[in-house]
């Protein structure tokens, strides 16, 4: 299990009011520092779901003394067996559910929400896609951040011969689409 915790800069200078960022000796980017959450593979090992359960409570105590967090990416593996509902419902809502309720979270596809590797299929996606409220519903997708400087792009490997996907339509899919995205992203 991973938890990360980000707040956005590293090195920055103040001026006007604005937080300026300096990335790779390029110009300097305006930009707004923020908070979230990124974390992972919380999936139950053998029905045991202490891993969530730590996360929950990990979180809970953060949002207690963090008002000012935005969102919070799950960056996948969330349950064993990405098809079964019930493990979503056993697994996933009882502990995020709530924590929802403090700030948005956002679910990337992994191995286990969509197993290539093990026969996965659509239902697979069907199921994920009923039980996380993605832009776009979608398993591949982008938002931009609180204050529209920033852009986040999720896509997954298990669409790709990494992941062993043997349907070259959705690696094509998913490839326009996002060629498409960073074409129509304005920020920098």
């Amino acid at each position: 299990i991973s938890l990360l915790i980000i707040s956005f800069l590293s090195v920055y200078l103040i001026a006007d009011n604005n937080i300026s960022v300096v990335a790779n000796d390029q110009n300097i980017k305006y930009f707004h520092p923020y908070k979230f959450i990124a974390f992972g593979d919380t999936r139950p090992s053998s029905g045991d779901n202490s891993g969530m359960e730590a996360i929950s409570g990990i979180l809970n105590n953060l949002f207690d003394n963090n008002d000012d967090i935005k969102f919070m990416l799950h960056v996948g593996d969330v349950v064993e067996h990405g098809a079964d509902q019930n493990e979503w419902d056993t697994y996933y809502h009882p502990y995020m559910d709530d924590l929802i309720q403090q700030a948005p979270i956002y679910v990337t596809v992994g191995n286990h929400e969509y197993s290539s590797a093990f026969g996965g299929d659509d239902i697979d996606l069907i199921t994920f896609k009923a039980n996380v409220d993605n832009p776009g519903n979608e398993v591949y997708f982008s938002f931009n951040g609180p204050y529209n400087d920033t852009h986040f792009i999720f896509i997954t490997t298990e669409f790709s011969p990494i992941g062993k996907d043997p349907n070259s339509t959705r690696q094509q899919m998913q490839m326009d689409w996002l060629m498409n995205d960073l074409a129509n992203n304005t920020i920098e």
